[in-house]
């Protein structure tokens, strides 16, 4: 058995190793996305006492935010109460919840297997996967979703194993939190729900009756909240149901990801032929391998959670977000689950073969682990380098948002990147407009901003250009009088009249 201070190391270990990379990526500041402006700009409301509410529309006027959950904008809002600006409170919140999440995940290992090793490279695999370096560096919700999701998975395989009603409390409370955090939270509670009905040994009516004590704890936050939203809004969450086909394409992007988690940063950047095909293999062979394993309750329970979530998010992809990319930031709940089974089942591997093959087994949990650093050093390098999202380098326009922030306070800002212009603008913004809308805008105080080549929010920072594209912005900004006021890099600013 391992020693009480090699047990620490193992576990505390792998944590700090996450925490160092979360701080050394984010050294010009954590990722600001379009979804993180909202939940900064919302953490700044609450701690102002504003409410859930946002300010960016064109108007300035205060909006119920209904589109994204609460949690993870209060949690912000604690660190701006204490004095921080909301980008580093949130860069601070990452860190400790990467590290948070790496010590759960070997911790809920180390429950399921007692050995050391297989503890050890769970966390680092952990630490140094490309998904969860990306999720932990930027103001994103999947942080501290993904510690309440290992609490309330560790917490159910518990209660499946022992019956103990307070651990089942304090999994209901996980879900009902995690269902708050991020509306996938569904997929957790529903997971768990099962769980009780069809892995647990006890009576039925001691599965009954744990069943409706976790449905009743985990959903009682989400629906408060979407009475509140309900009444704010009219709504229940502001998403518009309309069926689209789901096509091979999907499936087949989705066994590229997470053949990503087998050949770290294969879905990123392209090394040999066939490169795709090879990733989607491996992904095939790996869960078909992973449900050959019946492991204990805990790899039937995280095995559960992570079918559910896919068929969830597929069937959320064809109603609700079509235009949700399947990546690794979608993918991101269902990792640490597949760690935490996959490492279970090599361990299991371990213990029965011979000397031969458990060489082979330690090999390739070396080179895995190898492998996955150096794309982690690689991909932490160019985030520490280049930065990220709105405080990135790639976002430095400092004459063309001051001149924007000089605009009069009524002048309607149009922009393809609106985000950009409420974060660091600081004023509001909305999308570019129609012709129509635009011809409407003439003799009013508007003005259009427009970003040819912004990038992308991922470590690759692939160029993009979200919108008609520049040549059209500017025939649409000439056909109602606007002339060019100020130009920075791929930024152009267009005005009646200079600020």
């Amino acid at each position: 058995m391992p020693t009480p201070r090699l047990t620490l190391l193992v576990l505390a270990g792998p944590a700090l190793l996450a925490a160092g990379i979360a701080l050394y990526a984010t050294g010009l500041g954590i990722g600001v996305t379009p979804d993180a402006v909202t939940y900064l700009d919302a953490a700044r409301h609450l701690a102002l006492g504003d409410g859930f509410v946002t300010g960016g529309s064109c108007s300035g006027a205060l909006t119920p935010v209904t589109h994204f959950p609460p949690l993870y904008p209060w949690l912000l809002s604690v660190g701006v109460r204490l004095g921080l600006a909301p980008a580093a409170a949130a860069r601070g919140l990452q860190v400790a919840l990467f590290a948070a999440s790496v010590f759960l995940a070997g911790a809920l290992v180390l429950r399921a297997t007692a050995s050391r090793w297989a503890t050890a490279v769970a966390g680092l695999l952990m630490a140094t996967s490309l998904g969860m370096l990306e999720v932990h560096t930027a103001a994103w919700s999947e942080g501290p979703f993904l510690v309440l999701a290992l609490v309330a998975l560790g917490a159910t395989a518990e209660t499946l194993r022992t019956g103990s009603r307070p651990i089942l409390v304090l999994a209901g409370i996980a879900l009902g939190a995690a269902a708050v955090t991020r509306y996938v939270g569904g997929a957790l509670v529903a997971a768990a729900v099962l769980a009780h009905l069809v892995l647990g040994s006890r009576p039925l009516r001691r599965r009954l009756a744990s069943t409706a004590i976790t449905a009743l704890l985990a959903a009682a936050p989400l629906a408060l909240l979407v009475a509140r939203n309900l009444a704010v809004s009219g709504r229940p969450v502001d998403r518009v149901a309309s069926l689209m086909p789901l096509t091979a394409r999907h499936l087949e992007t989705l066994l590229i990801v997470v053949g990503a988690w087998l050949l770290p940063g294969s879905d990123r950047a392209p090394i040999f032929p066939y490169q795709p095909l090879l990733a989607a293999i491996v992904a095939a062979t790996a869960v078909f391998g992973l449900a050959l394993h019946r492991g204990d309750e805990s790899s039937r329970l995280h095995r559960l959670f992570a079918a559910v979530y896919v068929a969830l998010f597929l069937v959320s992809l064809a109603t609700f977000d079509h235009a949700s990319p399947i990546d690794q930031r979608n993918l991101a709940p269902i990792f640490p689950s597949l760690l935490i089974v996959g490492t279970c089942a090599a361990h299991a591997l371990w213990r029965r073969v011979g000397r031969t093959a458990r060489i082979a087994v330690a090999a390739g949990a070396a080179l895995l682990v190898a492998s996955s650093a150096v794309s982690a050093a690689l991909a932490a390098r160019y985030l520490h380098e280049r930065g990220r999202g709105f405080l990135g380098r790639d976002w430095q326009y400092q004459h063309l948002t001051a001149a924007v922030a000089r605009l009069p306070p009524e002048t309607c800002v149009f922009s393809n990147y609106p985000a950009a212009i409420v974060f660091l603008a600081d004023r509001g913004a909305t999308d570019v407009p129609s012709p129509a809308r635009a011809e409407r805008m003439k003799g009013h105080p508007a003005a259009l901003v427009y970003f040819s080549d912004a990038r992308r929010f991922t470590p690759e920072g692939s160029p993009v250009d979200p919108g008609p594209g520049e040549p059209a912005a500017a025939a649409l900004a000439r056909s109602v009088g606007w002339v060019e006021i100020d130009r920075e890099r791929n930024g152009v600013l267009f005005a009646p009249t200079a600020p």
